[in-house]
Parts: C-alpha cells; sequence; structure tokens
C-alpha cells in the first residue's frame, strides 16, 4: 500500500498537481469496514504528511455512526452526500478540514427529475460556487450487472458494454458531469 501511494504522489509531484487521496467509499455506511479504513488513514498521514485525504461520509452519520469522531485528524475533506448542517459544523472544526460534495448530482441533491442539465449545474456551477475541494459521483459495474446512482427505471451513469473487456460505456447522464466539469474549468480560468 505504502509502495503504491508513493508511486501515485511521485506522478502528482512530477506533473506539480497537489495529491488528494480517498481509499475508501462511505466505510461508515459499513461499520465492520471502519477499523481497515482507519489503518489506511493511519498509514497515508504516518508516511506521507502533505497528501490531503478524502472520505466519503453521510450514510454513517444517517445510521448513527459518528463518523466525525471516527476520522478525526485523518480525514482533511469531508465529502458529504447529506447536508446535516451539525455534523459539517464540527468537521469544519477541525484543523485543516474542507467540506467536499459527494453523490449530489441529478434529481437526488435538485429535488428535480433526473437530468443531464441537472448533472451538469451540479458538477459545474455548484462546484464552483460553493469552492468544493473535491466532487464525487460513484457508478459501478460488477459482472456486467449495472449498479448505479440514483438507479430509477433505466437511468444510470454508466451501462455495461457488449463485451466484458470494454469495460463500462457512459450514459447520457455521465456525460452532463462531463459537460459540467467542462463549465468549471471554464469558470475558473
Amino acid at each position: 500500500f505504502i509502495e503504491l501511494v508513493g508511486a501515485v504522489k511521485s506522478e502528482f509531484d512530477k506533473n506539480k498537481v497537489k495529491c488528494v487521496l480517498g481509499p475508501y467509499d462511505e466505510c461508515g455506511s459499513h461499520p465492520d469496514t471502519i477499523p481497515f479504513a482507519k489503518h489506511y488513514y493511519d498509514l497515508i498521514k504516518k508516511n506521507f504528511p502533505d497528501i490531503r485525504t478524502y472520505l466519503t461520509v453521510g450514510g454513517g452519520w444517517g445510521m448513527g455512526v459518528n463518523e466525525d469522531q471516527e476520522f478525526k485528524g485523518v480525514v482533511d475533506i469531508w465529502a458529504t452526500n447529506r447536508w446535516m448542517q451539525d455534523k459539517i459544523d464540527i468537521v469544519r472544526k477541525f484543523p485543516g478540514t474542507e467540506v467536499g460534495i459527494y453523490n449530489m448530482a441529478s434529481g437526488g441533491f435538485l429535488g428535480k427529475d433526473v437530468t443531464p442539465a441537472n448533472d451538469r449545474a451540479v458538477f459545474g456551477f455548484l462546484v464552483y460556487k460553493t469552492k468544493s475541494p473535491v466532487a464525487c459521483q460513484w457508478a459501478y459495474i460488477f459482472d456486467n450487472i449495472l449498479i448505479s446512482a440514483f438507479t430509477n427505471g433505466n437511468f444510470g451513469y454508466v451501462f455495461p458494454s457488449s463485451s466484458k473487456s470494454e469495460g463500462a460505456v457512459p450514459s447520457i447522464y455521465w456525460e452532463g458531469v462531463r459537460e459540467g466539469v467542462k463549465d468549471y474549468r471554464y469558470l475558473k480560468a
């Protein structure tokens, strides 16, 4: 793990890009994984103190897990899909901590129908306006079975290709995310 992180950091350094790593996803929602996640975050902080870390949180808080206490001191950026103001206020008080955006595209955040335009707005203008240090959207495929954020009907961010070796094919919703990222880059320029 340390060798892998070192290699990743080396590539970031070579390209003069600040390295931000998030080795786990929503471990608070899966409490059995918390000790393992803490172990790997501790390894990063001990061996590479200049790497900023992020963790997607919110599900654990929703289930009664004190994510803020579990990961205090090892997570720099708390990317959340749940605006639990009391919890966000707690983590904002940790030294050097920031709050990012996670899984908020489409109707889940905007409270509207799922559309590529909503995805574009979240990953472009919302990220720019909030000055979010990270913005993430998940989409997984296992054995060509689609599992994706905000699945309702046939909606998904990626779909299985006709061949396992080809991986995933982005959907029109993922294209909305891509266009939002381009908008963000124009706004930052």
